[in-house]
């Protein structure tokens, strides 16, 4: 960790230590993980990652519990306390378990992590914008303003997954206080956005207990902010750079290591920071607003900021669209105009 700065290294204990518990409360999880990976790929199985959300569970569930079969047969649910015994929530298992296997580091600049969570959908976006660069992306939150339960979240892993057959989001909100929560968001492909994000899963939400409607719609209201965070990593033109490019030499995924198919946790970190061109643009019109403020007495009508939104630009004729154009649209000066001092 000598390469990285007390920036990216401070959130960033939150989220090791809770790899340590999973890798001393399930020892020897990812070498099951590897075996299932190499499996998956052997027979070519169309999945949205390396392995599924069953996956991990059977994985922890073999781990944890090493004869949880007995009794079970083929076709049978697995009973939910065996589920419910597990020392983490299979939520987590899936997002931490990811990102061990990437240990990718996403910042924001802070002009853009400002703006990013208050950002606004222009339209109906369709869910299949809704996609992850990597196997899975862990984001430094620390420097946004984002709260859930009296507590800042200081960081969030998203990663693409599948349960029971199903295409899910899974998101794992890291707290300053340790704790985890964990949300997931089932992804139609004939859902807008906004749609899906009403199709709240409750039932795996990390901390095993029923919600009520205000904490259903605390963790929906959270998951809108979350997803304009996710969004930056679907824009045609991404704004982010690696901050360390020797370490992204790391490969990643299922190799071929003398003949032999083998996946193996990452060994380096790879940060990136975001929106660096981005916040540029944000300063320019912030000062440029804050010139039209000193001059407001010899302004012919004040200029406002427009909030920053998403916007999905279509190509192609009428009912036949051909190809798009992502956009993140930064807050934008309007109106306003200054008089001639001449």
């Amino acid at each position: 960790m000598g390469n990285l700065s007390n920036e990216f290294l401070i959130p960033l204990k939150v989220v090791n230590a809770r790899c340590q518990h999973l890798k001393l409360n399930f020892k020897g999880i990812l070498n099951k993980i590897e075996a299932k990976a190499i499996q998956n790929k052997d027979e070519n199985k169309k999945i949205n990652s390396l392995v599924t959300w069953d996956d991990w569970i059977y994985a922890a569930l073999d781990c944890y519990e090493p004869n949880w079969k007995k009794g079970l047969k083929v076709g049978d649910n697995i009973p939910n306390h065996l589920i419910n015994n597990l020392p983490t929530p299979t939520g987590e298992l899936v997002t931490i378990g990811s990102w061990m296997l990437t240990k990718n580091i996403y910042r924001f600049e802070d002009e853009v992590a400002n703006e990013l969570t208050k950002s606004e959908f222009e339209g109906k976006l369709p869910s299949f914008l809704i996609n992850i660069p990597e196997l899975c992306i862990y984001v430094q939150t620390d420097n946004f303003d984002l709260m859930f339960e009296a507590s800042k979240i200081v960081g969030v892993i998203f990663t693409l997954s599948e349960l029971c057959y199903q295409k899910v989001l899974v998101s794992t909100v890291f707290l300053d206080t340790g704790i985890t929560r964990t949300i997931v968001l089932l992804i139609s492909e004939d859902k807008s956005i906004e749609d899906c994000l009403t199709d709240f899963i409750d039932v795996f939400h990390d901390d095993r207990a029923v919600l009520d409607d205000s904490q259903v719609g605390d963790y929906q209201s959270l998951q809108k902010k979350l997803i304009n965070i996710l969004l930056w990593f679907s824009l045609s033109k991404p704004d982010y750079i690696p901050l360390l490019p020797e370490n992204h030499k790391e490969k990643v995924g299922v190799q071929i290591v003398k003949r032999t198919p083998r996946l193996f946790e990452a060994q380096k970190y790879k940060p990136f920071i975001a929106g660096q061109e981005t916040s540029k643009q944000i300063k320019l019109l912030n000062s440029q607003n804050n010139e039209y403020l000193k001059q407001s007495t010899k302004a012919h009508r004040k200029p406002h900021l427009r909030r920053a939104h998403y916007h999905l630009y279509w190509y192609g004729a009428k009912g036949s669209y051909e190809r798009y154009d992502f956009k993140w649209i930064p807050i934008t000066l309007v109106g306003g105009t200054i008089k001639n001092l001449d």
